[in-house]
């Protein structure tokens, strides 16, 4: 039987048919709707030539506010901030400075993936509908900076170590077909990955 305790062999192929781009640090989920709350998680999915992550800074871009990052177990966490200008009304309070960064210490091995969860409020209006957060990976041996971000017309996956980023577009109206249509779509693809991880799951153990 497959152990799901693993972090390396079944497992890890299971992960890379489900998610293509695992060989980079990504945002799970990376589509979202423009000023709503949204949690995702950047997924560090290998270490630094074999070397193990001890270090993950994620960078906040502009307008993204109201940042709270998820208590992993045995990592410590520290935020970085800066002045917000002009300052903001959120929650019915003046919000006058936001997070610029924030940096999960601890210790991953180089087999083994984790998943590093941020919830945020995203802004009104993002430039290109493209949020990028670039990270910082440093390991025991080693480092990457997970920042390069592509010109017009250039596959972000074609770069060596692109940022994590996630696609906004518009609030569509709930009571619009647009909107049905979008919901549909959202809750479907999210049904087809999830069947397919249990497919693959039992044909390993089996």
């Amino acid at each position: 039987m497959l152990s799901l305790n693993t972090c390396s062999g079944a497992l890890v192929v299971l992960l890379t048919l489900v998610n293509p781009a695992v060989s980079h640090i990504t945002a799970n989920p990376s589509a979202a709707y423009l000023n709503t709350y949204f949690q995702t998680a950047f997924r560090v999915p290998h270490g630094c030539s074999g070397s193990p992550t001890v270090k993950l800074t994620i960078d906040i871009p502009d307008g993204v506010i109201n940042v709270a990052p998820h208590q992993i177990y045995n990592w410590t966490i520290s935020i970085a901030y800066r002045p917000l200008f002009p300052p903001v009304i959120s929650e019915g309070a003046v919000v006058n400075q936001t997070v610029s960064s924030v940096t999960y210490s601890g210790y991953l091995d180089p087999t083994c993936y984790e998943d590093f969860g941020i919830s945020m409020k995203l802004p009104a209006q993002v430039p290109n509908s493209i949020l990028y957060f670039p990270a910082h990976q440093i390991c025991v041996n080693g480092s990457t900076d997970w920042t390069n971000t592509p010109q017009s017309g250039q596959n972000a996956m074609s770069l060596p170590a692109p940022a994590p980023s996630v696609q906004t577009v518009p609030q569509p109206s709930s009571n619009s077909a647009s909107g049905v249509a979008a919901a549909a779509s959202f809750t479907n693809a999210s049904s087809h990955s999830l069947a397919l991880a249990f497919i693959l799951i039992f044909a390993f153990a089996h």
